[in-house]
């Protein structure tokens, strides 16, 4: 069977060497990506990491300038608001969810950096991620 795909129906992207070309419904940009992508983390570890700066983008976007991790009230609002997800209720159950897990995880990492939770950065992030792994490989 011939998969022929019509290139007249797919939607126009913009040029990827744009680097802030963000993907369909995507918080990060192509740079984040690639900065992601440059670390020698494995393939598991930096999925993980996109992840969590997934969830970091989307927790500074709900908090609106706020230093302050914002919590489930805001998370649920949040999910509501998007119209992908507003008649998604168990995928919103489950991405909750993901959310207390990423802020656990991203207010451990502000504690070791001394900041605030949304005044994490990729970079901050990264950092953490290769220190983690690093630790967990036995390398000091």
């Amino acid at each position: 069977m011939d998969m022929h795909v019509d290139s007249n129906l797919l939607p126009a992207m913009p040029l990827v060497s744009d680097s802030n070309f963000r993907a369909p419904q995507s918080p990060l940009t192509l740079h984040d990506i690639q900065l992601i992508e440059a670390t020698d983390l494995s393939s598991l570890e930096r999925h993980h990491l996109r992840l969590l700066a997934h969830c970091l983008v989307c927790f500074q976007t709900m908090a609106q300038g706020s230093s302050d991790l914002p919590g489930e009230k805001i998370w649920l609002q949040w999910c509501l608001d998007q119209p992908g997800l507003s008649s998604e209720k168990r995928f919103i159950s489950v991405l909750l969810e993901q959310f207390a897990a990423a802020a656990r995880q991203l207010e451990e990492i502000a504690l070791n950096f001394n900041i605030p939770p949304m005044e994490l950065t990729l970079e901050h992030l990264i950092m953490a991620s290769v220190k983690a792994s690093d630790h967990s490989e036995g390398v000091a």
